[in-house]
This record gives C-alpha cells, structure tokens and sequence, in this order.
C-alpha cells in the first residue's frame, strides 16, 4: 500500500500540551467536515476519524490521512456497504475529534494517548463539565421544520 504523506502535527501531538482553543477546535472541525461532504457524495467514507488521522501542516491546513484504510485495518464488519451506518461513523468521528479537541479527553474510553471522557449518568459529560470556558449547550429547542 501506498499513501500520500502529509507533513506536519498529528491532533494527537497537538493535544499532548493541552486542549485547543474554541476557535482552533471549530476551524479543524470544520475543515474535515468540508471534506467529508464531498467525499460522502462520491460513496467514500473514512468511519476511523481520530486525533491520529488528523495532521495540521506548518501552514495551517488540515489534513485527513488514513482515508480508506483505516476502515478496512480495523476490521469493520457492517456488512461492507450501508451507507447510513459509513455516514454516521464518519459524522460521531468529527464529534468525538470536536470533543477531544476542547476537554482533551476520548469519548467512549482513553485512546490516542487521551484519558477517557467522564460519564454523566451513562453519557458523555458534556465538554462545559469538564474544561472550564466552554459554553454549555443551548437549551433553546430547534425552529420546526
């Protein structure tokens, strides 16, 4: 197998000094999430996002390595094509990596050199819980559709 390097910082090097800023979590966020959309549109999925699959250049641009691999390393075994099931994978990846770059914890466990996410009643702790300054979910309910 043959894959693309990508020079720069893994999240995973990033987080070892602590967590990220808001803005710097939202900016990495997003950028993958932009990527995603097109690769989902094209059937491709990553389903294995984490802070070690996430590079940041010099430069500032966020970089998704792994893609297509990942998947197939770890065995998954989901019946190979459900597309809803690839989408979701991929969509609780970018929450967990948003997640991990605010508090510094894993959610589901310690993983990536992360300690664990502490559970609130069975759940992840929301990230306003864990690291101060993080504003707290909003309560206001969505317009309808």
């Amino acid at each position: 197998m043959v894959a693309e390097y990508a020079n720069g910082r893994t999240l995973t090097e990033l987080l070892a000094k602590g967590p990220l800023s808001t803005i710097e979590a939202a900016y990495i966020v997003r950028e993958l999430a932009d990527a995603l959309v097109g690769m989902h549109g094209q059937g491709l999925f990553h389903e294995q996002l984490n802070p070690d699959n996430v590079v940041i250049t010099s430069s500032g641009a966020v970089r998704l390595v792994g893609f297509g691999t990942e998947a197939t390393l770890a065995g998954r075994n989901d019946g190979g094509n459900a597309w809803a099931l690839r989408e979701e994978a991929d969509v609780t990846g970018l929450g967990s990596l948003l997640y991990a770059s605010l508090v510094r914890r894993w959610p589901g466990g310690p993983g990536f050199g992360l300690p664990a996410a502490p559970l609130v009643a069975g759940e992840t702790a929301p990230p306003n819980q864990v690291q101060g300054g993080i504003s707290p979910p909003s309560t206001a309910s969505a317009p309808p559709p």
